[in-house]
Order: C-alpha cells, then sequence, then structure tokens
C-alpha cells in the first residue's frame, strides 16, 4: 500500500514509473527506476527555488503544538 499526495515527482528526480489502476507501475530504468539529477538540485537551491516550503506536511508557523491543560 502507498499513499500518493502528489501526482508530480519532486525536482531533482527523473523517475521511471507511473500510478495505474491504483497501483504503481516501473518502467524498464533498473530498480525503482528513480535516478537523482544533482545538477538539476543545485541548479534550483542556487535560484532560492527552495526558500518557501510547500506542501500538504507544511504547517504554519504560528501552530505550535498546544497541550491541553492538566486535569487537577
Amino acid at each position: 500500500m502507498t499513499e500518493v499526495q502528489d501526482l508530480a515527482f519532486p525536482v531533482g528526480l527523473r523517475v521511471d514509473q507511473e500510478i495505474a489502476d491504483g497501483g504503481i507501475v516501473l518502467g524498464d530504468a533498473p530498480g525503482l527506476g528513480i535516478e537523482v539529477d544533482e545538477e538539476r538540485i543545485v541548479a534550483r537551491a542556487a535560484s532560492g527555488g527552495w526558500s518557501l516550503p510547500s506542501g500538504p506536511h507544511v504547517r504554519p508557523a504560528d501552530a505550535g503544538l498546544r497541550l491541553a491543560p492538566q486535569a487537577r
């Protein structure tokens, strides 16, 4: 089982896979078909493109954890 939150693959990864019929279909590349493109990652980091986080995992800075008061 896998959870897919976004059908776009991360910047800097070449992925020879596709989502079809509720599963992951591997392509012809070796292993899982994932290749890291280090040059693209470095270029993106240098451009400042990662200075603003995004995605469903990002929590607003002021949304810190608040514990419920304990009963006395």
